[in-house]
């Protein structure tokens, strides 16, 4: 079992006391996500990579979309993918996979990704799980039709080198436009969240992008509300605008495809909201007033052990997460029993350790044991030899 990353402790808590199928109040959601440059910037500094947050707003941009999608057929290059494998690489766990992305062969990731995109953009425009006028029967079909697009193109990134379930996510959520808004990015503190475990695998996509997009399907159904990102949605951030009440599209022609600007909440803006509370927490950022009260994490108490970060959340959250659980929450449920299945499978291992160095250790002193005897024993036996033979003399 896969131990949490530090702060993920604050972002179960903060979802589990949501209204499960409400979350009624986006703006403490907003809340949360406008943190996310503070809490990337702590990131990066803990990181030691001051480059991480240019980075991380040109990957955002419209401009980087809009440079991707104008093209006669929509593709990444070499550079870009390497720049995006760098970015996921820096935000979450550093893994050796930097050299061996850049090792692709260019044409090859042209023609994987011109491919991924190509599933996806050429679903009907129609294609929404919130479409109010469809029938149950054409959203299942619909909803389908998207899920086999996204494994479809998902699979054709997968081709390249270094290119698994989680960076394929990463590079599809980069883009929100219909339909890629339903895809989530499978960041470490989003799997913990909503998974209750780290599985790089695409049924752990599932799982986790169709929980993000009910979450954000139930933040946009609220009248009156608008997600709020950073960014003043031009390009120096997120997508998402300031908000002042009223929900804002926007569509910009450029050529074949309209790339669209819609202020709303994606899977992908959740996904990043839990990842941000996870490091409210980890690095003592500031939680607003109206979000501190219902996650109630001492995220001012962060002890350094043995150079990992770990975050105290208060006994009575604890205590609230497990009513969460019993009164139906599956998000918290899942968590929880993966940490007590976690604590159990930790406990049974140090169990067995301890025995087993017992034994070792009672073994080694019976040995000692008789040696000393065997030794003693040649000792008496050489002293009755040698005084016999002086007796002799």
């Amino acid at each position: 079992m896969s131990t949490p990353r530090p702060g993920s402790y604050a972002s179960i808590a903060f979802l589990a006391k949501s209204n499960d199928c409400e979350f009624n109040n986006e703006k403490e959601w907003s809340s949360i996500l406008k943190l996310y440059p503070q809490c990337l910037k702590a990131e990066a500094l803990k990181k030691k990579k001051p480059w991480l947050v240019e980075l991380d707003q040109r990957l955002h941009s419209l401009k980087f979309r809009n440079i991707v999608m104008t093209r006669d057929e929509p593709h990444l290059t070499l550079s870009e993918l390497s720049d995006i494998m760098k970015w996921k690489l820096s935000k979450g766990r550093m893994r050796p996979l930097q050299n061996v992305c850049d090792n692709n062969n260019p044409d090859f990731v042209i023609k994987s990704t011109k491919a991924a995109f190509q599933e996806l953009l050429s679903l009907p425009t129609s294609t929404s799980a919130s479409t109010s006028t469809s029938t149950s029967k054409k959203l299942k079909q619909e909803q389908q039709q998207l899920l086999t697009s996204i494994n479809k193109a998902m699979n054709h990134l997968k081709q390249l080198q270094s290119i698994g379930d989680a960076t394929a996510s990463m590079i599809l959520s980069l883009f929100s436009m219909k339909p890629f808004y339903h895809i989530a990015g499978m960041a470490d503190e989003a799997l913990d969240t909503i998974n209750g475990r780290r599985n790089y695998t695409y049924p752990d996509f599932l799982l986790l992008t169709e929980e993000c997009q009910r979450i954000a399907t139930c933040l946009n159904s609220k009248k009156g509300t608008v997600g709020v990102g950073y960014g003043d949605g031009v390009g120096d951030g997120d997508s998402r605008g300031d908000g002042d009440g009223v929900e804002v599209k926007k569509k910009k022609k450029t050529g074949e495809h309209d790339v669209e600007e819609e202020v709303m909440w994606t899977a992908a803006d959740v996904s990043k909201a839990l990842w941000t509370t996870a490091k409210c927490a980890e690095h003592a950022v500031s939680i607003p007033d109206v979000v501190k009260s219902k996650v109630n994490c001492d995220v001012g108490v962060v002890n350094a052990v043995k150079g990992k970060v770990k975050v105290k959340i208060k006994e009575e959250i604890k205590e609230e997460i497990k009513e969460k659980a019993e009164t139906g929450c599956a998000t918290a449920t899942k968590a929880l029993s993966t940490m007590g299945s976690r604590v159990r499978v930790r406990d049974r291992v140090r169990d067995r350790k301890t025995a087993k160095q017992e034994n070792k250790k009672n073994e080694q002193e019976q040995e000692q044991e008789l040696r000393q005897e065997q030794e003693q024993e040649q000792e008496q036996g050489r002293l009755k030899r040698t005084r016999h033979v002086k007796v002799s003399n």
